[in-house]
């Protein structure tokens, strides 16, 4: 898109609107949209869909390395789980006890579905994604009023090596960790953030992984199991086929899984 393309966009003038910035005072670069700060040297970067990319601040030393993120992501850039994070929707049903999942703008029934890891690491690719989002926002403010703050990449390996942390600390004790026990564990507020879903997704993908899983008879306790494991970096590598779809086509796909909900609605009310 030209700039005055950009600036027109309502969607990217809320963006902006988020960090305090003038949607005007901007430049594309490769693809990339560097917006100014009002401080000296400080850029947020939007890709084309106006994801935060990176916070760049030009006064300081060192360079921006494209890291890698931790297993089983270990092969995934950070554009690649945030565009993923934003193709995805979760939404909790049956009163929180199931989720559905909308990939590339088509609902799936997880009940129906074999692939079980499939749709536990978008959830964790979800959780992910939003971290990253705040941590930008955080990272900006920061940065702002003068203070340094760790590069994203380093934010995102301590994260999920926290995650894994406080997952193993409980399985030593033959308990199954909660939602509540992982965003204590990097403080954070559960009753705020409400991602009981989506990270009972990842503690039971997780859980597994580690071979173990819940006991039947009892939902706070854990067991060890003999099952072959599986290998969720080879299951990962293929999320990133999702993003293959270009954004006309996932607006089109968006519409007739529109369409085609309203039609049944209307069918099931007659």
């Amino acid at each position: 898109m030209t700039k005055e393309e950009i600036i027109k966009d309502i969607k990217f003038r809320q963006r902006c609107g988020e960090y305090g910035l003038n949607w005007e005072d901007f430049e594309i670069y490769f693809g990339s949209i560097l917006l100014n700060t009002p401080t000296e040297g400080l850029y947020v970067i939007f890709d084309d869909n106006y994801n935060t990319t990176g916070i760049v601040n030009l006064n300081l030393q060192g360079t921006l390395i494209n890291t890698k993120s931790n297993y089983p992501f270990e092969g995934f850039t950070l554009k690649q789980i945030i565009d993923l994070s934003n193709k995805v929707v979760i939404m909790e049903t049956n009163h929180g006890h199931s989720l559905s999942t909308r990939i590339n703008g088509i609902w799936y029934d997880r009940d129906s579905q074999e692939n079980e890891e499939y749709f536990q690491l978008l959830s964790y690719i979800k959780f992910l994604g939003e971290e990253i989002q705040k941590y930008f926002l955080l990272s900006y403010h920061m940065q702002t009023i003068g203070f340094e703050v760790p590069d994203v990449f380093s934010y995102v390996r301590n994260l999920t090596s926290k995650v894994n942390n406080c997952i193993d600390i409980h399985l030593l004790k033959n308990e199954r960790p909660m939602p509540s026990d992982i965003l204590s564990y990097i403080g954070q507020n559960h009753r705020e953030l409400k991602m009981d879903g989506i990270l009972n997704d990842v503690i039971d993908l997780l859980i597994k992984d580690k071979g173990y899983q819940v006991k039947n008879d009892s939902p706070f306790e854990v067991e060890k199991i003999n099952t072959k494991k599986k290998d969720l970096s080879i299951i990962a590598s293929s999320l990133l086929e999702i993003l293959e779809l270009n954004c006309e086509d996932l607006k089109a796909k968006e519409e007739i899984d529109s369409i085609l909900r309203r039609t049944r609605r209307k069918d099931n009310h007659n």
